[in-house]
C-alpha cells in the first residue's frame, strides 16, 4: 500500500512544501540531463564562427538536433516522476527520476525519435514557407500550424502513457491519437499547454524553460490522470 510522503509533516504547508521541494529536484534533474541542448546555442555560436559556410550551417543542425535526443527520455522521466509526486509515493525524487529514466529510456526514444522527426520537419517548412510568397501562404502557415499542435498533442499524449505503461510503439501512438476523441478535456488541456507555452517563449525566451520546465511537465501530468486511468481501465489487465 502506498503511504504518503512524512518527511516535510503532514499539515498543508508541509504538503505543499513536499510538493514544491519534489517539484524542484524534478525540474533541475530535468535541466541537467538535457544539458546539452540548454548549450547548444553556445554550441552553434561557435561553429557558426567558422565562416557561415554551408557546411558549418549543417554541422550546427546537426549539433541541435543530436541535442534534443536526450528531451524525450527525460520527459519520461520528468512524467513518470511527477506521476509519483501527485500519487504522494514514497521515496526519494533525485532515485525515482534516476529509476525511471534508466528503465524507460529504449521505449522513450523509441516514441520521441519519430515524433520529433515529424515535428522538425513541419518546423522546417513553416520557417522557409515565406522563402517564395504565394496567395496561399497564409491558409497554409495555419494548415502547418494546426498540424504541429495536433503532433505536439499526440507526443504528449504518447510520451505520458509511456512514463506508465508497457505497450509497443505502434500501440503507444494509436492509443495516444485515439486519445484525443476519447479524453478530450485531457488532450485539449495538453494542447492549450503546448499553446499558452509556445506564445510564452515567443513573447520572452527559450531560456524560460531553464526555470519553468519541471512545473509544465508537472501540470501535464496533473492534466493527464483522466486519460492514464482511461488507459489503465481500458487497456490493461490486474496482475
Amino acid at each position: 500500500m502506498t503511504t504518503a510522503k512524512t518527511e516535510f509533516g503532514t499539515g498543508p504547508l508541509f504538503r505543499a512544501a513536499s510538493l514544491i521541494y519534489g517539484v524542484m529536484v524534478c525540474h533541475l534533474l530535468l535541466v541537467l540531463v538535457n544539458l546539452p541542448l540548454v548549450l547548444s546555442p553556445l554550441l552553434v555560436s561557435l561553429i557558426s564562427a567558422a565562416a557561415g559556410s554551408p557546411a558549418s550551417t549543417t554541422a550546427a543542425v546537426a549539433v541541435v538536433l543530436l541535442c534534443c535526443l536526450p528531451l524525450g527520455p527525460a520527459v519520461v522521466a520528468a512524467a513518470a516522476t511527477c506521476n509519483k509526486i501527485i500519487s504522494a509515493t514514497e521515496g526519494s525524487v533525485a532515485r525515482l527520476f534516476l529509476r525511471a529514466l534508466k528503465g524507460n529510456a529504449r521505449e522513450a526514444l523509441a516514441v520521441w525519435v519519430p515524433a520529433f522527426g515529424v515535428f522538425a520537419l513541419l518546423a522546417f517548412n513553416l520557417l522557409n514557407l515565406g522563402a517564395a510568397s504565394t496567395p496561399v501562404d497564409p491558409a497554409l502557415r495555419v494548415c502547418l500550424l494546426l498540424l504541429a499542435v495536433l503532433v505536439c498533442t499526440v507526443t504528449i499524449n504518447a510520451l505520458v502513457i509511456v512514463s506508465r505503461f508497457r505497450f509497443r510503439t505502434i500501440d503507444v501512438f494509436r492509443l495516444a491519437f485515439s486519445c484525443l476523441g476519447a479524453q478530450k478535456r485531457a488532450s485539449l488541456g495538453n494542447a492549450a499547454i503546448i499553446v499558452l507555452g509556445a506564445w510564452a517563449l515567443a513573447q520572452t525566451s527559450v531560456f524560460v524553460l531553464l526555470f519553468t520546465a519541471g512545473a509544465v511537465v508537472y501540470l501535464v501530468c496533473l492534466n493527464s490522470r483522466p486519460l492514464l486511468r482511461f488507459v489503465e481501465d481500458k487497456f490493461t489487465t490486474a496482475a
